[in-house]
């Protein structure tokens, strides 16, 4: 890392620089402070870094980038985390979106975890149901005993009518 941030190109030490910092991400006058390098420059190196896809800007409003590796981690930490929460709560929709952000190392910060929930949203791996995230494909399945006592609550509901059941 220090010989690639020593004698490596302008491009090599953004991208250095921006995976070092990584679940965090860097801004572009951090990232100018630390490469020592002018404007232009910089920004050329990061136009070619961000078309290559090795950066990604997350936040454009504080121009923040993050390293195309840590943005997979985290969206992959996010994915095994409602992976397990399904496995766990099978009669359970979904994940509300805070208490799944609580739970993530990597996307603590709340501006990359909307970032990266969003991409999830647009790659079609995750739902969003109002607050609640689930995985795409799950569904809120009963098992066979499940289903039996479900119809016979139903059918005592049906035969009450307007006359819910006494207990």
């Amino acid at each position: 890392e220090l010989a690639l941030l020593n004698s490596g190109t302008i491009q090599d030490r953004v991208e250095q620089f921006i995976r070092l910092n990584r679940f965090k991400g860097a801004d572009s006058a951090e990232i100018r402070f630390l490469t020592n390098s002018g404007g232009k420059r910089l920004d050329e190196a990061l136009r070619v870094l961000s078309a290559r896809q090795k950066i990604i800007q997350y936040n454009k409003e504080n121009g923040i980038f993050i390293h195309w590796e840590y943005l997979q981690k985290a969206s992959d930490e996010i994915l095994s985390i409602l992976t397990d929460f399904h496995r766990d709560f099978p009669l359970k929709s979904g994940l509300i979106m805070e208490e799944l952000r609580s739970k993530t190392v990597g996307a603590q910060n709340q501006r990359l975890f909307i970032f990266i929930i969003n991409k999830l949203i647009q790659d079609g791996a995750v739902i969003r149901e109002n607050e609640l995230l689930r995985l795409k494909g799950h569904k809120v399945t009963l098992a066979g005993n499940q289903k039996k006592i479900r119809r016979d609550i139903e059918d005592i509901y049906l035969k009450g009518a307007t006359q819910p059941p006494y207990f």
